[in-house]
């Protein structure tokens, strides 16, 4: 977020900023925008074979949205990077109450053209935004609540958009895990489409605390046999303090990490936690290895098993203490949390929204013996009911007609020794 807004600070911030756009560099009235202009077939389906490539890469995340839409009446539309919707799923009667209100196939949602949105202010600011009733800058949207992230190319490019839309109702409520999900789905889409264009390359993935998300590692660096690196994604550029990606090509691998690359690829399923340089305090795994690569660096028969971490105490007050601040109450927190962090006791932190529940989390993992092994965060109020299951206890090959055919394994199992 952006300068430390929270979540609807940040997003209130890119309505704002969007309807100043139609104000004052379109021109737009809102009261003069009566319909939203649809193109034909044929200009569709030439606009979807652009798009076509990249999303073969992602059926499965585009059914798990469709999964989501239908719990909640949404429509799904992806649109490519000039706003018009290519593909438009709406797969309950409510959804398709939608397109009378010109969400469907073929319309163009440019923010020059139909002001504030979700797609179109999407793609302009080029962040994932939602955009509820009389935010809409044209009134014929007010009825209506939107949903949208970017897909980005290699290069970083927003070539699309993934959005869902609904019809507001009385019990309606804006919801941050609908918005979060929406977002992850379109990361995982780009990356995705990354992991397909630098499929002969050799690929290691950073994440932050070893945390695993909804979907699979997003956060991706390329590079060749030698060991030059081809390419990032930005996600991974945001890990990275935001640096340009430019400062990365062309450099070895070799020369920004402080681990060997031949030990990241030597662990199986597992981050290597990085503790200096520019990927300090961040989670390395080697995701991919090309075939060219083999003989280079080749896995261990034997799994290596990292020393046991000595807690170093001095530290660990810092980080908490900064955490606790002057507070009596979060101060009172801290200590019992430290007493408890290596006692094998589950641990329960309750709180209002904001007050940091899950930065205390990772703070007392970080510091814990198990800092080596894996932090699981499971949002459960973003995974729709019906994936529930398989999220959490995984499934075997060949277990869904859409599910993965190597199978999945659940988050229980992944947050072992973590």
């Amino acid at each position: 977020m952006e300068d430390g807004l929270a979540f609807n600070e940040y997003r209130d911030l890119l309505v704002k900023k969007s309807w100043r756009r139609c104000e004052n560099e379109f021109k737009l009235d809102p009261s003069s925008i009566t319909k939203v202009d649809v193109l034909t077939h044929s200009e569709i389906k030439h606009r979807r074979n652009s798009l076509a490539h990249y999303l073969s890469t992602s059926s499965e995340v585009i059914q798990a949205v469709r999964g989501l839409a239908r719990q909640g009446n949404y429509c799904v539309i992806i649109s490519d990077g000039a706003g018009v919707a290519v593909d438009e799923y709406s797969d309950t009667a409510e959804s398709i109450e939608c397109r009378d209100h010109g969400i469907k196939l073929g319309s163009i949602w440019g923010e020059d053209s139909v002001g504030t949105n979700g797609i179109g202010t999407c793609l302009n600011s080029n962040h994932s935004v939602s955009v509820n009733g009389n935010e809409h800058y044209a009134e014929l949207f007010n009825k209506c609540t939107c949903t949208a992230a970017p897909i980005h190319s290699v290069n970083g490019d927003a070539i699309g958009a993934l959005n869902i839309s609904r019809i507001i109702n009385d019990n309606f409520a804006e919801s941050f895990f609908t918005h979060n999900f929406i977002s992850q789905a379109a990361k995982q889409i780009s990356a995705n489409i990354f992991l397909a264009e630098f499929k002969h390359f050799n690929i290691i993935s950073c994440m932050p605390y070893s945390n695993i998300s909804l979907y699979e590692p997003k956060a991706l660096i390329a590079f060749d046999d030698s060991g030059i690196i081809q390419g990032a994604t930005l996600e991974c550029m945001e890990l990275l303090d935001n640096i340009d990606l430019d400062e990365i090509i062309n450099q070895n691998i070799s020369d920004l990490l402080p681990v060997p690359v031949e030990k990241i690829f030597s662990f199986k399923d597992r981050h290597i936690k990085i503790k200096e340089g520019l990927f300090a305090n961040n989670f390395i795994k080697g995701l991919k290895i090309s075939s060219d690569i083999q003989a280079h660096y080749t896995p261990s028969s034997q799994p290596i098993t990292l020393p046991k971490r000595q807690i170093v105490y001095p530290q660990q007050t810092d980080k908490l203490s900064q955490f606790a601040g002057n507070d009596p109450a979060v101060q009172r927190a801290v200590e019992i949390g430290k007493k408890l962090i290596d006692k094998d006791i589950p641990i329960l932190i309750l709180g209002e929204t904001g007050v940091g529940k899950d930065t205390l989390a990772k703070l007392l993992h970080e510091q814990s013996v198990r800092s080596e092994h894996p932090f699981i965060s499971v949002n459960c109020a973003a995974i729709p009911p019906t994936l529930m299951e398989s999220e959490l206890f995984g499934y075997k090959p060949g277990t869904f007609t859409d599910g993965l055919k190597d199978g999945k394994k659940g988050k229980i199992l992944a947050s072992h020794g973590g």
